[in-house]
């Protein structure tokens, strides 16, 4: 089953939050080690949009932290294979969710504060105020912004 059939289930954003939640994984279950690493989640090609997920929780979970060497060239390696997927078969969507509700729904599931997301947009904490009340829009700088933070493709926080 993969994201966009998960996401149909349920409308709209509800369906995206679902689905970040049953991906979750924290920084503190990530081990400190290659080997360690290769073994909680051993970085082989992806073959389709589960285990695609899966690598992608866990770039999401590592992403904006201290890592040690071990955990920086770990998240080098699965982000090429994440990317080489991607770049084969294309992102995953949900096609019912705006930029703005992926937003919200990245902050939510990550606990983020505007103050948190301005700092990832190089931006004032208005910015992201105005974007979350639709009075604004994120520019592609911002989504590429967004989309390397949490592992997501930039157009998908675009209006």
């Amino acid at each position: 089953m993969d994201l966009i059939d998960r996401s149909d289930r349920v409308a709209g954003i509800e369906g995206l939050v679902g689905v970040l939640e049953v991906l979750s994984v924290r920084f503190d279950q990530i081990p400190g080690t290659f080997e360690a690493l290769c073994r909680f989640h051993p970085p082989r090609p992806i073959h389709d949009t589960a285990e695609l997920e899966r690598a992608t929780a866990i770039l999401d979970a590592m992403a904006g932290h201290e890592l040690t060497a071990d955990q920086a060239d770990y998240l080098e390696t699965l982000a090429t294979i994440v990317d080489r997927y991607e770049a084969e078969h294309g992102p995953p969507t949900a096609p019912d969710a705006t930029g703005r509700e992926l937003l919200r729904a990245v902050m939510q599931e990550h606990e983020l504060t505007t103050e948190h997301v301005a700092e990832i947009l190089g931006a004032d904490r208005s910015l992201v105020s105005h974007v979350l009340a639709g009075r604004r829009g994120l520019t592609w700088d911002h989504a590429k912004a967004l989309g390397h933070r949490f592992a997501l493709a930039p157009a998908a926080f675009m209006e």
